[in-house]
């Protein structure tokens, strides 16, 4: 049974049929993300801890009349026009770059033009992967609208590889497995490594997850993503020439990076130490919210933020701030900036039925420092992708 509110539904039902005369033969509903320890890791074959949220990117999709195919960004009131059957090429840094990436992966697929709107409730820039969860959403509609028959994993691969490809962001695989195979009230382990999963059940009895969205993303988060991923692979080839049994950070401990400091260098000397620390924080971590301990779970977030800001150097000084306010409260029990960094959300672990004081006293703090209006999202963990049908739709 699907888990979305009936409003988004009809929502979603209704501006596509406003805009294109008819109901829907289709509707997907692709989540974002959270990812509840694990920063930066996912490339470096570490374990990661994401879940699906209640915020999605909605597609509504159905038949065109004519030889071409429409893609409608609803929140932008911009279309793409084009021929399924061609081929595609990545454009400058454009929202149809995830479209023309996720079609590329499905050429030589029979695909019968369609009308497609999609819109989002994902916060844009949060480090919510609301790209993860466009070009996975897509490619899930693709598969439905075309009758593929892709796996899951097929689909999440379709759009990473957009996401390397089309975007020219090299990135892991943590945001498209958490929107494909999100489970409600769940945690994934995802060991990067071999993609397995596993599933750790959320129940932190009196605690709840908050993002402060700091209304900030700063110009080098995607050109700084790539170069740390550099960084942490220069450190491990210089680890591997005086260690050769050590294959990967997951062989690697404190001594192995003391070491060989003064080869690697300082700055690849902090990544690296951060990434050790964050392994095995995780593992820590899903010990925490198996035992429902939700005070270790937020010391651990606390000290992901601190790695974050001081060795990864991701964090910038609007998010430092933020943390420091929310961790300064008494009913906030841990708090970290989320995402590839320089900007986006703080997750914060709290007391329920505190949120409402927390977030007033954030945000007007935030306020009062950086004249910015930060925004706070309430959480649910929610389900993977999802669908509706036409004779299903409300």
């Amino acid at each position: 049974m699907i888990d979305i509110p009936n409003a988004l539904i009809r929502e979603l039902s209704f501006n596509f049929k406003a805009h294109f005369g008819k109901s829907p033969a289709l509707l997907v509903f692709a989540p974002g993300r959270i990812n509840l320890i694990g920063e930066h890791i996912d490339y470096n074959d570490g374990f990661v801890c994401p879940a699906a949220i209640d915020k999605y990117v909605g597609f509504a999709l159905g038949p065109s009349f004519t030889e071409q195919s429409i893609v409608l960004a609803q929140d932008l009131g911009e279309e793409f026009h084009f021929d399924a059957q061609e081929n595609f090429h990545a454009s400058e840094p454009h929202w149809t770059n995830y479209i023309k990436g996720v079609l590329h992966q499905f050429s030589g697929t029979d695909i019968a033009p369609f009308q497609l709107l999609f819109q989002s409730s994902i916060p844009i820039g949060a480090g919510l992967s609301s790209s993860a969860a466009l070009s996975c959403g897509f490619a899930y509609a693709l598969n439905e609208w075309t009758k593929e028959g892709k796996t899951k994993e097929e689909l999440a691969l379709i759009g990473q590889r957009t996401e390397h490809d089309f975007a020219g962001v090299n990135c892991g695989l943590m945001d498209q497995f958490a929107s494909v195979f999100g489970q409600k009230d769940s945690f994934i382990l995802m060991d990067c490594r071999d993609l397995s999963l596993s599933f750790v059940h959320a129940e932190l009895k009196d605690s709840t997850f908050l993002l402060i969205d700091s209304c900030v993303k700063h110009e080098l988060a995607e050109s700084a993503y790539n170069q740390r991923r550099a960084e942490c692979e220069h450190a491990l080839d210089i680890v591997k020439q005086s260690f050769p049994e050590v294959t990967s950070f997951r062989q690697c401990d404190m001594r192995h990076i003391e070491a060989t400091r003064e080869q690697m260098g300082e700055i690849p000397f902090r990544r690296a130490s951060f990434v050790i620390s964050e392994m095995e924080r995780v593992h820590e971590a899903m010990s925490a919210l198996e035992n429902k301990d939700a005070k270790l779970l937020g010391g651990l977030l606390n000290q992901t933020h601190e790695g974050l800001s001081a060795q990864y150097d991701v964090s910038c000084v609007e998010l430092d701030f933020l943390q420091q306010n929310a961790v300064n409260q008494e009913d906030v029990l841990g708090a970290r900036m989320m995402g590839g960094g320089f900007g986006g959300c703080l997750l914060v672990l709290l007391k329920k039925d505190c949120q409402h004081s927390v977030i007033q006293t954030l945000t007007k703090a935030y306020l009062a420092k950086f004249g910015i209006e930060a925004t706070a999202y309430p959480i649910n963990i929610s389900q993977g992708i999802q669908h509706l049908s036409w004779h299903e739709q409300v």
